[in-house]
């Protein structure tokens, strides 16, 4: 991408959320979030640094401003799947994390 570009995509915006948590960058991790403020979240992208993890994403399923990316984070011989909320905030894409929050607690168990 050249330098000044900014496509920002939900995709992109989740990916650099959890590579900024994973490596325990907590204030540039809150600046892809609508909250800007990691405080009370309940993600836990940073006990995975150093765990041999490896994480790749689905595309967004996209309902105009709110988007939905499943994260699936592989270890071993595992993999979980993990939604991310999203919503375009004027032309950017941020994680939402109380959105992403309610949506964990509906997940059945």
């Amino acid at each position: 991408m050249a330098a000044g570009c900014s496509t920002s995509t939900p995709e992109r915006a989740v990916r650099e959320f959890v590579s900024a948590r994973i490596a325990g960058d907590e204030e540039r991790a809150a600046g892809f979030t609508v909250e800007e403020d990691l405080t009370g979240f309940m993600g836990g992208e940073p006990f995975l640094s150093g765990s041999g993890l490896t994480f790749d994403l689905s595309p967004a399923e996209v309902d105009v401003d709110r988007a939905v990316v499943t994260a699936h984070y592989g270890w071993d011989d595992e993999v979980v799947d993990i939604p991310y909320a999203c919503r375009r905030i004027g032309t950017k894409w941020k994680v939402a994390l109380r959105d992403t929050e309610a949506m964990w607690l509906e997940q059945p168990h």
